[in-house]
């Protein structure tokens, strides 16, 4: 294998491995390697990000950034290495409040210089500074909000990037824009370079629309088809753009187009069926997209948008209409290879599917991956089945699919029948756990929870592979609870007859003037305690134990919990948590394979296997210095 040495007579190689390394690694090396120098150093400035979250504890890191950015403009050696600019939330938020805003986006240049500057204009001084060799810029607007007015010196910025990006060479420049509305991009970006966009819907003065409000229906009417042509301009605009996202990140699954759900009658759209042809002609004419992603309402849940030929993976967020299914599945879409179901929002259910909603057959014939991250009450019942059967690229994912659903149910009924063993081998332990604690009294409590949980766990897995057998636990069982019968009836009898001895006492002293009140109740208890004591004493000499503490030490140690059986040990219950975890995980993975290969001989030994690996958590814990009763 070559040293980093060597390969530093190959710079391009060498770049290309020090990419994969953490920033904290390159500037190791960067300072004790001095081959390695050019390459660290050309990686450190080949980005400059701008993307932390606005918060006290980001904004000293932000400031020594920018103020680093500042003193280095004029530096041509460093900025010629910089391909990427990514801008975010600390450039353009407009929802600090004004401390935070004058901590982060205005600081002092230098230290008690009191000589302020804006984040904004720093930054746009280096975009202007011809030292750039920009690829790609990152803008993310989503903390701007929706409304459409920046502050001057953003705005500044933006026009800065878009003239750049029109002075570069066209194919050479991708633009990627989160949170980009319709009145923002035209007026801020340069729209043929953008590659990435993630709309943001656009609702500005909707604070000030009253809720169901019925006055304003004709507006908004007339709003959403002036919205729906805008879009579709729009989208005619952007020849190069390769995912689209309709998403709003603040409103969310509240919104349709740019319009609150609230204020909506109940068929608002009816009435476009042109602005509707003229954003399907605009969607088929965007010959280079690959992604197409819907998460919020895209102004009507039966509005089916057909996928231009270039699109390869379709993306839903929220649930969609019966109709809008049935106009899936009649559409070709020859060129989608992935379709990700990713319906997450609580609010998402604004128009649910019908309970028995199928769509019994689907055209298209390309799918290799159809992802549903979601529970299968959003979708058909029947999609996947119909995908298999038209989609033979995504038949082994459906087949394993199906597998892996069995394979749960399987671990199922297995995890039902450890807690069955785990009922049977408790009760039996008992006794003897009795006969053990009456025979060392002072024995310490925490050893003898973690004897009693490592016998536990012996016994368990003996009963649970067969080694004893259950039914004599049953039955056992049975001639126990017929002792206990008997015995209830010998000392109910017993009771009764002290109950009552005491009953002709109490009256005649209530005959002699007492009070019935509830000292006189607690005596009454009292002295049936005492003869009962008495009796027992008499009863059996030899018995001189504490039974009853006896039985109540085992019932506790019986029902302790991992949780408890891990504090001991100092563990996380959420170490135990992801072990067992990913034991189920292991297990059902196994189990899905060998349902696929048809080897019921793999079902039984992995079962067996993930039952022995569930039963040693417990047994793993308590394995060291620890000696039985």
């Amino acid at each position: 294998m070559a040293s980093l040495v060597l390969l530093s007579k190959v710079p391009e190689i060498l770049f290309q491995i020090i990419n994969h390394l953490s920033r904290k690694d390159v500037l190791s090396l960067l300072q004790t390697c001095r081959a390695l120098y050019p390459a660290c150093y050309r990686n450190i400035w080949s980005s400059v990000v701008f993307n932390t979250n606005t918060n006290d504890d980001d904004s000293y890191k932000l400031i020594q950034q920018a103020r680093i950015i500042k003193k280095y403009i004029q530096n041509a050696t460093a900025f010629r290495f910089t391909r990427t600019l990514v801008l975010g939330p600390p450039v353009f938020t407009l929802d600090l409040t004004d401390y935070i805003y004058d901590y982060v986006l205005s600081f002092e240049l230098d230290p008690g210089s009191k000589n302020y500057v804006d984040l904004p204009e720093v930054l746009q001084e280096l975009v202007e500074s011809n030292g750039l060799d920009l690829r790609r810029i990152v803008i993310d607007l989503t903390d701007a909000g929706s409304s459409p007015c920046l502050k001057i010196a953003q705005e500044d910025l933006l026009c800065s990037l878009k003239t750049y990006a029109q002075s570069s060479p066209p194919g050479e420049f991708r633009t990627e824009v989160y949170g980009g509305t319709i009145r923002r991009l035209p007026k801020f970006f340069h729209l043929e370079s953008i590659t990435r966009l993630e709309m943001g819907v656009e609702g500005h003065g909707r604070e000030k629309w009253p809720p169901g409000d019925t006055k304003y229906i004709g507006e908004l009417k007339d709003r959403i088809g002036i919205e729906m042509s805008r879009l579709a301009s729009l989208l005619s605009e952007l020849p190069n753009l390769e995912v689209f996202s309709w998403r709003d990140p603040n409103d969310m699954i509240l919104t349709v187009g740019c319009f609150p759900i609230t204020m909506l009658p109940e068929e608002p759209f009816s009435s476009f069926p042109e602005e509707r042809k003229k954003l399907q002609i605009a969607f088929l004419g965007m010959r280079k997209l690959v992604e197409l992603k819907f998460y919020n309402l895209f102004f009507d849940p039966s509005f089916f948008v057909i996928p231009p030929e270039s699109t390869r993976k379709l993306v839903i967020g929220i649930e969609m209409s019966d109709d809008w299914w049935r106009q899936f599945a009649k559409c070709q879409m020859p060129s989608i290879r992935e379709l990700e179901i990713d319906i997450v929002h609580p609010q998402s259910h604004l128009h649910p599917l019908s309970s028995d909603f199928t769509i019994e057959d689907v055209s298209v014939t390309g799918l290799e991956k159809v992802s549903v991250i979601c529970g299968d009450e959003f979708i058909p019942s029947d999609l996947r089945e119909c995908v298999a059967q038209r989609n033979e690229a995504y038949l082994p994912q459906y087949i394993r699919e199906k597998a892996r659903e069995r394979a749960g149910e399987i671990m199922k009924e297995n995890a039902e029948k450890l807690a069955e063993h785990a009922f049977y081998v408790s009760r039996a332990l008992e006794a003897e756990c009795v006969t053990k604690i009456l025979a060392i009294p002072d024995h310490e409590d925490d050893r003898r929870k973690q004897e009693f949980a490592q016998e536990y766990a012996s016994v368990f897995m003996n009963s649970f592979t067969g080694t004893i057998d259950l039914r004599s636990f049953t039955s056992a069982r049975e001639n126990a609870r017929s002792l206990r019968a008997k015995t209830n009836e010998y000392f109910e009898e017993i009771i009764r007859r002290i109950t009552q001895e005491m009953e002709d006492t109490y009256t005649i002293k209530f005959a002699h003037g007492v009070e019935n009140n509830d000292k006189c109740e607690q005596e009454f208890r009292s002295q049936c305690q005492e003869k009962l004591n008495r009796w027992i004493e008499m009863e059996n000499d030899a018995s001189k134990y504490d039974l009853f503490n006896a039985r109540n030490l085992t019932r506790e140690l019986a029902s302790i919990s991992e949780r408890e059986l891990m504090s001991m040990q100092g563990l996380d219950m959420i170490e135990l948590l992801e072990r067992r975890n990913n034991i189920n995980d292991t297990a059902i993975e196994g189990i899905a394979t060998a349902i696929v290969t048809n080897s019921e001989e793999d079902i039984e030994r992995i079962t067996n296997e993930w039952a022995q690996e569930r039963v040693q958590i417990l047994e793993y814990l308590f394995c060291e210095n620890t000696v039985f009763l």
